[in-house]
């Protein structure tokens, strides 16, 4: 579990380094981007698993938001929810220590 002396990333790399399942960052377009006239409006990432991989965790910046994609096998991660609900917890107080108060009520009245 996660703790304040636990960074998420360090935690990460170590369940990484057990189950051969390398957490993935990858950069995507600052701005956003249009097909035949359409907006395209997320991005999400995905990586396969197969082998000995069993549980793959990206990270993609698009459009100024940043999108998780979580693959999993069921053999390998059965509680695949929870690490979801951990990630997207973990990101809500990450983003709340890091943004004013005054910006984040803003943020979510908007």
């Amino acid at each position: 579990m996660t703790t304040p002396e636990t960074p998420l990333a360090a935690e990460l790399e170590e369940t990484a380094h057990g189950s051969h399942s390398p957490p993935v960052a990858m950069p995507g377009s600052p701005s956003a981007l249009y097909t035949v006239g359409r907006h395209l409006v997320a991005s999400y990432p995905h990586v396969p698993t197969g082998y000995e991989l069993g549980l793959g965790v990206a990270v993609q910046s698009y459009d100024g938001k940043l999108f998780f994609g979580v693959t999993a096998d069921v053999h390998v991660a059965p509680d695949v929810a929870r690490l979801r609900d951990d990630i997207r917890r973990c990101f809500e107080q990450l983003y709340s220590a890091a943004v004013p108060k005054t910006a984040a009520a803003g943020a979510e009245a908007g």
